[in-house]
């Protein structure tokens, strides 16, 4: 007993919510929570991801914003039986600012108010979610399902998983963007008011490189160009399954049709249409995209090649 009952204290210190500084963080944002969940600490789910050996589901959330609450009370509530099951199996981590934030880790899209990296202890990500209504959970439920098989294959599948890593930043934190400075300091907040929007961190990057004269890339210009762009309507309740194709485009003229599963994209492994999007957003003009596609069981090949601007800006 003097080994099982210490041992048993830490395992439900696990499960507890929050406490301290995170707590009442908690309490101001008025964030009303279920199961364990590392509130806004991604350091410290990170170390239990390394101990425990189980991935990392990470959710950056503003939580002032209306866009998403929705879907954002069915995951931080766990309130969907079959999507609570499979959360059971990582740690998961609930960031709510974007003070501090790891630029060189989390890249999506900033537009955002709600979204998910799934990734391990390695910082290797596995994918990237998001969405804005209730019923989208199916979505991530598959997406989940995926992690899990790539999580399995680490680290033999290290190499297929580093273009999921973005470039290396300008910024290596939103509070360092100049920009974002010009109304004070940012700082860490202690409730819903003053905080460091995440979806604000590109239009203040584009604006501080505007300001000193230096080149502004083209991705952050016209960023994360959905799928359809390129003529592709992807299902939100599956990995990343067609649903339709628009004609004459890049997609139709690449040979992909309605119901294919896109398995690699650009050669990395697909759990959503965000992990899609990602592609896209790195892409250039004229780049062919190897698509790699599960078609009723069999698999099939497709390149797309991206025509002058054809992301629309």
């Amino acid at each position: 007993m003097r080994v099982v009952v210490p041992l048993l204290a830490a395992l439900l210190a696990l499960q507890a919510p929050p406490s301290g500084d995170k707590e009442k963080l908690r309490a101001a944002m008025g964030d009303q929570l279920a199961g364990p969940w590392f509130y806004d600490d991604f350091e410290a789910g990170l170390a239990e991801a390394k101990r425990s050996g189980k991935p990392l589901l990470v959710v950056l959330r503003c939580v002032p914003c209306k866009p998403a609450r929705s879907v954002d009370r069915v995951v931080s509530g766990r309130q969907d039986p079959e999507l609570a099951k499979a959360m059971d199996r990582f740690v998961c981590v609930r960031i709510v600012q974007g003070f501090g934030l790891d630029l060189s880790l989390f890249q999506f899209d900033w537009r955002q108010t709600w979204a998910v990296f799934l990734m391990n202890g390695d910082r290797a990500i596995y994918g990237r979610y998001d969405a804005r209504e209730a019923n989208d959970v199916l979505g991530l439920r598959k997406a989940l399902e995926g992690a899990l098989e790539l999580h399995e294959r680490w680290p033999a599948n290290r190499a297929e998983l580093a273009g999921k890593t973005g470039p290396a930043p300008r910024w290596k934190t939103p509070e360092e963007i100049p920009a974002l400075q010009d109304q004070g300091k940012p700082r860490a907040v202690t409730g819903r008011n003053g905080c460091l929007h995440c979806h604000n961190v590109l239009d203040g990057a584009v604006k501080s490189l505007q300001d000193a004269k230096e080149a502004v890339p083209e991705r952050h210009l016209a960023p994360y160009p959905t799928p359809q762009r390129v003529g592709i309507m992807l299902s939100t309740k599956e990995r990343a399954t067609v649903s339709s194709i628009d004609r004459s485009s890049p997609a139709e003229k690449a040979g992909l049709r309605e119901g294919d599963r896109i398995v690699r994209f650009g050669g990395q492994p697909i759990l959503s249409w965000a992990d899609v999007q990602w592609v896209l957003y790195l892409a250039k003009d004229g780049d062919p995209i190897r698509v790699d596609i599960d078609r009723a069981g069999a698999p099939v090949e497709a390149l797309l090649t991206l025509p002058a601007g054809w992301r629309g800006r």
